[in-house]
């Protein structure tokens, strides 16, 4: 009956335990073994073991937990070698993200420096319209560098002039000089007219347009005169125009009523800021027309005038259209 207990402990042991195949195989015929030995045992009959039996017997156990032990050493080993390469990836990447935290040191540092300069620049920063009505003036015992100042009055000076590039074929410029101060000189008569008003020179600019140089802002401003300028070029060249100097103003919020093609609106915007005749020489909107949204009522314009003290003023002062006062940035 011995036998029966140890074929039953032997087929529960292999029913609810993980084991390699082959020591399940050798357990489950260890098992038969002993249950055909109670069997005959049961029946009375003499029990013989041989020795070859016993033998295969031991020999099937030691085999089976050397290969057991094997496959756990192999197990084992490669288990050691994956840690060994975790550790390896693990050092490495501790010496990287060293290298990084380093790196994202100097880039906080710099950030801080950038921010800090970025502070320092709003704060000081002032818009064309600021620095117009600052207006410093130099310490006393400073040298001023005038040679913005002698540049603005030299060009106060000046008057360009169009004209056909054949009229004055093959001519000097001495001759084109003299032709200019014959038809001033015709001028005389005319009311307004300076003590004095002389060409000191005549040059042809890259544009191909003749630049007429004066000896005084007054004698050009008169020479500029609507009514003069139209005698003057009659009688230098035929189909000569003045030319002006244009400084251009950003206007915002300027009402869509407005029209910049249409004269008559930029004599009253003249008006309305008492502004001289015809100072405001042309006007456009930024922006296509077709590109506007539905509802809108204003939007950027662009005024082109022919004096930039009148440009600096209305940027001081800001500018009156079509009933809106604007204050210009």
């Amino acid at each position: 009956m011995a036998l029966f207990t140890i074929t039953e402990a032997l087929d529960k042991l292999v029913s609810r335990h993980q084991m390699p195949d082959c020591m399940k195989t050798s357990l489950q015929n260890l098992s038969r073994y002993a249950s055909k030995m109670a069997v005959k045992e049961c029946k009375k009959e003499i029990v013989q073991v041989s020795m070859e039996s016993v033998c295969d017997l031991c020999k099937c156990f030691p085999a089976d937990l050397s290969g057991n032990y094997t496959a756990l050493e192999d197990k084992i080993s490669s288990l050691a070698a994956g840690q060994m390469q975790i550790l390896k990836a693990t050092d490495f990447i501790a010496k990287k993200t060293e290298g990084i935290n380093i790196a994202a040191k100097g880039i906080e540092d710099k950030v801080t420096k950038v921010n800090d300069a970025t502070t320092q620049i709003a704060s000081t920063t002032k818009t064309y319209r600021d620095t117009i009505l600052a207006q410093p003036s130099p310490p006393s015992g400073t040298r001023v560098d005038l040679r913005i100042k002698d540049d603005l009055v030299r060009k106060a000076k000046q008057i360009l002039v169009f004209i056909d590039r054949d009229t004055f074929y093959g001519k000097s410029l001495t001759e084109i000089k003299n032709k200019a101060e014959e038809a001033i000189a015709e001028l005389v008569d005319e009311p307004n007219h300076p003590e004095k008003v002389e060409i000191e020179a005549v040059t042809i600019t890259c544009s191909k347009v003749l630049l007429l140089q004066l000896d005084t802002k007054q004698a050009a401003d008169w020479l500029r005169e609507p009514h003069i300028e139209s005698k003057f070029t009659m009688k230098f060249a035929e189909g000569s125009i003045f030319v002006d100097r244009l400084y251009n103003i950003i206007v915002p919020r300027t009402p869509i009523t407005f029209k910049p093609t249409n004269t008559t609106d930029l004599r009253k915007a003249e008006e309305c800021n008492n502004l001289s005749p015809n100072l405001i020489k042309k006007a456009r909107w930024i922006k296509p027309v077709e590109r506007r949204h539905a509802g809108q009522t204003h939007t950027y314009a662009i005024l082109s005038l022919t004096s930039p003290t009148t440009a600096n003023q209305l940027i001081r002062n800001g500018i009156k259209i079509c009933g809106i006062k604007t204050s210009l940035t």
